[in-house]
């Protein structure tokens, strides 16, 4: 499944402009996941800020109108890993 070459860097500045909380968390060399709030998702790994995620996230982050227009739709796959917090 294509991840659609979405970086660490457009999925902060999705959350950042939409005021969604989220977290940086290090993993082993230099790798790093996001977590958000919204949906509680973990984005990522990512090798590097500007690298794709090696899970899928959905397209909707490449530009910010984009994600804007799937929020404003109602939608809620954002991609990325799910949480249960049951």
């Amino acid at each position: 499944m294509a991840n659609n070459y979405i970086t660490q860097l457009q999925i902060i500045a999705r959350c950042e402009e939409n005021n969604i909380p989220y977290a940086v968390l290090p993993l082993q060399d230099g790798a790093t996941i996001v977590v958000t709030q919204r949906g509680a998702r973990i984005f990522g790994p990512f090798l590097a800020p500007d690298a794709a995620s090696l899970n899928w996230v959905n397209a909707a982050f490449a530009s910010a109108p984009a994600f804007r227009a799937f929020l404003h739709e109602g939608n809620w796959n954002l991609g990325g890993e799910r949480l249960d917090w049951s």
